[in-house]
C-alpha cells in the first residue's frame, strides 16, 4: 500500500510512505472506517523524507493502474481521484520501485 499527501497549501503531492500489511481482517462489526482492518509491518514498511522530494503528481497522472484509467484531475482534486484502494499496474509498480530507489528513508 502506497501513501501519498498533499502539500500545505495545497497543490503538490508527495509519496510519503510503502506500508507492507502483515495482515488484514474482516470485522464483524464495520467500524467508523469500514468493514476491514489493515495491520502494518513496522520492521518492512518504508517512510520517505518529503523535504527534497520534488512534486508527485506527474508521476501520479502518468499511472495506468490495473483498470487502464489514468487519474484525469490535478492539484489538490487529485485526493478525490485516489481516496479509495486502486490496483497497480505491472509498469506502475516497477516504476514506483525504481522512483523510491533515489527517496531518502526516514
Amino acid at each position: 500500500m502506497w501513501l501519498v499527501i498533499a502539500s500545505n497549501p495545497p497543490g503538490k503531492w508527495y509519496l510519503r510512505s510503502r506500508i507492507v500489511l502483515k495482515a488484514k481482517r474482516h470485522l464483524s462489526i464495520p467500524s467508523e472506517w469500514g468493514q476491514f482492518e489493515c495491520i502494518g509491518d513496522s520492521e518492512t514498511t518504508q517512510t520517505y523524507d518529503i523535504k527534497n522530494q520534488m512534486d508527485f503528481m506527474p508521476f501520479l497522472i502518468s499511472m495506468e493502474f490495473k483498470t487502464g484509467k489514468s487519474i484525469k484531475l490535478t492539484g489538490s482534486e487529485i485526493g478525490l481521484a485516489i481516496e479509495g484502494p486502486r490496483q497497480l499496474s505491472v509498469s506502475d509498480c516497477i516504476r514506483l520501485n525504481k522512483y523510491i530507489g533515489g527517496l531518502k528513508r526516514i
